[in-house]
């Protein structure tokens, strides 16, 4: 889940490029699934998404934007 549609955009690409062999055809694992039957994404503020649709997850996996501030205390050193 992004805030930013772009990111969902290039999420959904990245897991085709990953979820597909050199032929195009889906990789399956040993329960007959592929990544393209396990993952999914959404524009969504947080959990918001979930908490609307009440939907339980398993694991959430993320990246946390890293916001590049000056420190007031340190402020004097740049």
């Amino acid at each position: 889940m992004d805030i930013n549609p772009r990111a969902v955009k290039i999420a959904w690409i990245n897991l085709y490029l990953n979820a597909l062999d050199d032929d195009g055809l889906p990789i399956y694992d040993s329960e007959g699934k592929t990544l393209l039957d396990r993952v999914e994404f959404h524009e969504s503020d947080l959990l918001s998404y979930c908490r609307n649709n009440k939907i339980e997850l398993d694991r959430i996996v993320g990246c946390i934007p890293q916001v590049h501030a000056i420190v007031p205390m340190f402020a004097e050193l740049k």
